[in-house]
């Protein structure tokens, strides 16, 4: 598996760092692999060298996560060879990547959730426990935690962190390892703006400390502040490989999806559509765990945005009002009032909630395409309560025309799609429930741009159906581009509303950065 004189299982010691100035530090040469007759990766070359930032870019499913898999052992290629530090191998172990130098960042952190912080960077990072003891042990912890940007504490139970504090806990195991190479698949995914922030820079040291740094994502804003050279991968090859540079946001699109985008938007509703309209949608001073006295209006099509901080109350306002969380007010939908705190009465109303986590909250990952699509709209596929199969099998392929779900059957299980194709399900699944709300959360998070494309066209036609559109996001680019009108949260209330020419990204910032609101103290 290794060169001769060489054996990759019996390293121990932190690998070392002296690769002369330019040399790679991760190679992968003509790397290929299948997934059954499907080919995931083919003759694909890449070479990062220590000190840069690589960004690797393209569609969901294109083949980045599958050759970062490779490079970290957790899938075995089916030719081509890979070298770390020097080193060259076949195929390896995750033990021997780490090993050698690599530690990997998951999109989904590779976390135990019913044991505690401690309990997880103990099981990830046994030898480096070795080396402390005592309360040292716990000190040096926290200090990979704090550097992270973690605010988790050793004892905290993993199950009861954000999303986003998992990511962090997944980055400070990495960086506790002090690597050679440093995977990052989507790191800011499922981070708010000020994280977002603290993450880049915390990548930007990284690479000057002379770690090669490999950062896959789909947001094109990030990569420019930070890559040095991109490559982008489409459909398992690699289409290009440049300085960072040498390529503008347009031909790094065409190169990913195979086409130009003109507009990644689709047009807005004109500025008086809602010009004499009931509403259909009215919120008056709803208050719940993490905001305050709220109150909107939303006319009929309609989409409206939510920006601000992450943690300023935005996601739980989502959650009140799809019946998630408890609350007080009053909310009325096509003039009747809603019952709160019960989610059965809200879908029965007619409100459709998409969660920022669709593979915890959003999907059951073990069951199909069909499965997963059907599961708000049994009754209407039901008659005397037995399920009439091919009316069911009708409506999900009638959405999967819809959505350009890319699948060849709709008895595909849901866990094999890639991230973009699984956000479309569950807008199927909310569309076949005949909405009356749509409630987004981070609604394009982890998706790849063409996939953007599309989810941007849905919610669009939904709305030019009448439907209102309620949309959370730490993307004011997406916000400024998709939304009719934005409220600004700021400590849990609404900072400021902005309309017409107001929607953009900078009038976002200002609102941000100038609020005085205060939280509400909790009893």
């Amino acid at each position: 598996m290794s060169e001769p004189g060489t054996d990759t299982t019996m390293m121990t010691t932190a690998p070392s760092r002296g690769a002369a100035p330019g040399d790679p530090v991760l190679r992968l040469t003509d790397v290929t692999k299948h997934f059954g007759p499907v080919a995931a990766i083919t003759g694909v070359t890449l070479d990062v060298v220590p000190g840069e930032v690589h960004a690797l870019l393209g569609e969901n499913g294109a083949g980045k996560s599958t050759l970062m898999n490779v490079a970290s052992g957790s899938i075995a290629p089916d030719s081509g060879t890979i070298e770390i530090g020097g080193v060259l191998a076949d195929a390896l172990s995750p033990a021997e990547a780490q090993a050698l130098g690599l530690a990997i960042v998951r999109q989904h952190p590779a976390l135990l959730p019913d044991l505690t912080v401690f309990e997880n960077m103990a099981v990830a990072l046994p030898a480096l426990m070795r080396e402390h003891t005592g309360d040292e042990r716990a000190t040096w912890l926290q200090a990979q935690l704090d550097r992270a940007g973690c605010r988790a504490r050793l004892g905290d139970r993993v199950e009861d962190l954000s999303v986003a504090q998992r990511q962090l806990l997944e980055l400070a195991k990495a960086l506790a390892q002090d690597p050679l190479v440093l995977v990052l698949d989507e790191p800011t995914a499922p981070l708010g703006a000020d994280m977002v922030e603290h993450m880049l820079a915390l990548v930007r040291e990284i690479a000057a400390s002379g770690t090669a740094v490999v950062y896959i994502s789909h947001r094109l804003p990030e990569v420019r502040l930070i890559a040095d050279r991109v490559s982008v991968l489409r459909d398992g090859t690699v289409r290009a490989t440049a300085a960072m540079s040498a390529l503008s946001d347009d031909e790094i699109v065409e190169l990913i999806v195979g086409r130009s985008i003109d507009a990644v938007f689709p047009d807005k509703r004109p500025a008086d559509a809602a010009a004499g309209q009931a509403p259909v949608l009215e919120v008056e001073h709803l208050s719940g765990g993490e905001f305050d006295d709220v109150s909107l209006r939303l006319a009929p099509g309609e989409i409206v945005g939510i920006a601000g901080i992450a943690g300023s109350g935005q996601a739980a306002l989502l959650r009140a009002l799809a019946g998630l969380e408890r609350a007080s007010g009053t909310v009325r939908l096509n003039g009747a009032e809603l019952k709160l705190g019960s989610e059965r009465r809200a879908h029965a109303a007619g409100v459709a909630y998409l969660p920022s986590d669709r593979h915890e909250e959003g999907l059951m990952m073990g069951l199909s395409i069909r499965e997963n699509a059907s599961l708000s709209s049994l009754e209407r596929v039901a008659r005397s309560g037995i399920i009439k199969g091919a009316a069911e099998r009708r409506s999900v392929e009638g959405q999967r025309e819809a959505l350009n779900i890319r699948t060849e059957s709709i008895e595909t299980p849901v866990s094999s799609l890639s991230g973009g194709n699984q956000q479309k399900v569950v807008l199927a699944r909310a569309m076949l429930a005949q909405p009356k709300l749509i409630l987004a959360d981070e609604p394009t998070q982890g998706v790849d741009a063409g996939a953007r494309v599309e989810i941007y066209r849905i919610l669009r036609e939904a709305a030019d159906q009448g439907i209102p559109v309620i949309v959370v996001s730490s993307d004011s680019l997406e916000l400024e581009g998709l939304c009719d009108r934005i409220l600004v949260f700021s400590r849990g209330h609404v900072e400021q509303e902005l309309t017409g020419d107001q929607v953009t990204e900078a009038e976002m910032a200002r609102a941000i950065v100038t609020a005085t609101s205060l939280r509400r103290e909790q009893p």
